[in-house]
């Protein structure tokens, strides 16, 4: 098994749609690193899904491939979170929505890809269900890996 730490974030906090259509930039999220996992605060989730999401950008696979993303995660408040694993043209390969809790709970999910590629690994916690009814809260997600399957 190979596998790679993934300890560096982009933050992405923006509504690409939701300003050119409405001009709308509601959200406002932080993100920092700290003892080895990534703590996102999100005072407020903004207009669409994807408004704020830690970001892992670069994540290189091969045609046939599977591969094993598993991460740890909780949150000071329940809410939705969607995983995403995307190319390019944001062609989802991974598409997951979870519940987090205040409970630190594990998730790991495989993925085959069909062509090699480089791919986004994407926690999405905008405005999904009932998020933008929520107080400011902080998701802290810990022990992130991609893992390349034996073949």
């Amino acid at each position: 098994v190979q596998t790679c730490a993934l300890p560096i974030w982009t933050v992405t906090v923006f509504d690409m749609y939701a300003m050119l259509l409405q001009g709308d930039k509601t959200q406002d999220a932080r993100l920092a690193n700290r003892d080895g996992e990534t703590q996102i605060t999100v005072n407020s989730v903004g207009a669409l899904e994807y408004g704020v999401m830690g970001l892992l950008r670069g994540n290189n696979v091969e045609a046939g491939s599977t591969y094993t993303v598993s991460f740890d995660v909780a949150s000071d408040t329940t809410r939705e979170m969607i995983v995403t694993v995307e190319d390019k043209e944001y062609s989802r390969y991974l598409d997951e929505r979870i519940t987090v809790t205040p409970q630190t709970t594990h998730y790991s999910f495989d993925v085959t890809f069909d062509k090699d590629m480089t791919t986004d690994l994407k926690f999405q916690l905008g405005n999904i269900a009932d998020a933008a009814s929520l107080p400011p809260h902080t998701v802290t997600i810990s022990s992130i890996s991609w893992e390349k399957s034996e073949q």
